[in-house]
């Protein structure tokens, strides 16, 4: 899993890209798309990383479509890229600005994005079938990621880390033996 290290950094990054945007003759002004793609990247590398292991510690009735949750990673960190760094280019032959379109499409899927992975990371953890109302929560932490990751890395690295499970059903010298 990414650590909390690159988290920080992403997280500074887009504070200081927020800070730098209300001073249009700083600097740095010309570095803010760059920021931005990289935030993009990072956050998007965290997000398909996550949901591949979540994916593996699924039971098998309850797995998520694999291929289309990479789908939901891949074209909004597109989309932002695409919309990011040229602007101007897009939909400039035709009469039509496409980067409306461009952004609403990267936002839908990012949506159903944090609800997949919200989903995985609550039925992972309650080894049941989750409903949307149970994970709501989880939902909101993941759509604003600069805030939720703080809640959601930890609870991914405990995860991952306890790879046995206990079962709370059976003796208690039985997990001593383990």
């Amino acid at each position: 899993m990414l650590t909390f290290g690159i988290l920080l950094i992403i997280a500074v990054l887009q504070v200081l890209t927020m800070i730098f945007l209300s001073f249009s003759a700083s600097p740095f002004f010309d570095l803010i798309p760059y920021v931005i793609v990289f935030s993009s990247v990072i956050s998007s590398c965290w997000f398909y990383v996550a949901g591949e292991e979540l994916y593996k510690r699924l039971p098998a009735d309850r797995q998520f479509d694999l291929q289309r949750y990479r789908w939901f990673v891949i074209i909004p960190a597109l989309a932002t890229i695409a919309v990011t760094v040229a602007p101007g280019s897009i939909g400039e032959t035709a009469d039509i600005d496409l980067s409306r379109p461009i952004q609403l499409i990267g936002l839908a899927m990012g949506i159903a994005n944090d609800v997949t992975l919200a989903k995985a990371l609550v039925a992972v953890e309650t080894k049941k079938k989750v409903t949307f109302g149970e994970v709501v929560g989880d939902f909101f932490l993941l759509l604003f990621f600069f805030i939720g990751v703080w809640w959601i890395q930890p609870r991914m690295t405990n995860l991952i880390d306890n790879e046995t499970t206990i079962d709370p059903d059976a003796p208690l010298d039985h997990h001593l033996s383990q």
